[in-house]
This record gives structure tokens, sequence and C-alpha cells, in this order.
């Protein structure tokens, strides 16, 4: 793929790690985000399922996917898997913040442009 090249009109980003590819096609606009996964550190309280829930409750988000990566005498380390039709980081950063979560590391994140 010719990274260099000029194709217009859309494009995706989807991320793993350190692996960034884009592709290009035409007709859609408006990039937002629509999935990600999150590597989080959080304490014993509140339990995920309520941490689920408050994530679920913003606004363009549809789906939210909680799974417990360890344990250890204070905290737990969790994946997060958000998705949606237009996620704002700020919104999921700040809600997570609120409960006493720290986002150690973006593991996946998926991009599209809306319709026009």
């Amino acid at each position: 793929m010719n990274f260099g090249a000029r194709q217009p009109h859309i494009w995706w980003i989807h991320a793993i790690g350190s692996k960034v590819r884009t592709k290009t096609q035409k007709g859609l606009v408006n990039p937002t985000i629509k999935k990600m996964v999150l590597d989080v550190l959080k304490p014993h309280e509140p339990p995920i399922y309520e941490l689920a829930s408050k994530l679920a409750s913003l606004r363009g988000i549809d789906h939210v996917s909680i799974s417990l990566a360890e344990i250890d005498q204070s905290t737990e380390s969790i994946k997060i898997s958000i998705d949606g039709s237009d996620i704002n980081t700020d919104s999921v950063r700040h809600s997570l913040e609120e409960l006493g979560a720290v986002i150690h590391s973006v593991d996946e994140v998926v991009v599209a442009k809306r319709p026009k």
C-alpha cells in the first residue's frame, strides 16, 4: 500500500499496540471513534459491573465489556472494550478517573468516517 498517494474521501485506522493500518475508500466523512480497548488499573471498589454501567451510560457508547486480567492486594487490572457510534475519549477518561481508575494503555482503536 502506498501511503504517500492521495486517495480521497474515506479512511479508517485500526491500531493494535503500535501497528497502525490505514485504508481509503470513497464516500465517507466526519471521523468518529467506533471502538476502543483499554488496559486499566482500578481499585477493588467499585466492582466492574458498576464501572461498565457508568461507561455504558455515556453518550455515543452502545456496548461495554470488561474482563479481569489480574488482581493484587489493592488493585485490579482490567481490559475494557467499548463499542459505539461516536465514543468521546475525554468522557471515558473522566468517568474512569471519577471511579479511581487509571488508563495504562490504549490497546486497540477503530476510527471510521460517517456517511455524508
